[in-house]
């Protein structure tokens, strides 16, 4: 099942970016054959700085995605903690509710990190997550005293 899916992403992604999308997921994870983190990272890449509008509902989930490799460091070359933030800011869009909310909470979290810290930021991001309906941020603000 998976094996025809992925068939079929790899047909249309030259002309469908959400089967772009959908291949770079199963390639990333190995699902439906071999995994290839390099190459659906290279995939969610060109979607992140597409300027398609075909590109505008998963634009800021491939964003995130991106950055979440560089934070693990796979299929990128190289962990980057300042390459994932760049990516996670882009996928947040300022915090705007149609952005990625993962990406706003995963900012409050990296801020909240000891090598990281930045308090304001954490606060921003975190606040503007809750505020989009994040349960995890919300989490975030009762589990800890220094907000």
């Amino acid at each position: 099942m998976f094996e025809k899916a992925r068939t079929y992403f790899e047909r249309s992604k030259d002309f469908d970016y959400q089967s772009l999308y959908m291949l770079s997921c199963m390639l990333y994870d190995g699902i439906g054959g071999e995994a290839d983190e390099k190459c659906a990272i290279e995939y969610l890449k060109k979607i992140a700085h597409s300027d398609s509008r075909q590109t505008q509902h998963i634009k800021r989930a491939a964003q995130f995605n991106v950055g979440r490799a560089f934070f693990e460091g796979y299929g990128v070359g190289r962990q980057s903690d300042e390459e994932a933030e760049r990516y996670w800011l882009m996928a947040a869009d300022d915090g705007n509710p149609k952005a990625s909310i993962l990406a706003q909470t995963i900012l409050g979290m990296y801020y909240s990190r000891a090598d990281t810290q930045d308090l304001k930021k954490a606060f921003f991001w975190h606040s503007e997550a809750c505020g989009n309906g994040s349960i995890e941020s919300q989490g975030k603000f009762l589990q800890n005293d220094m907000f």
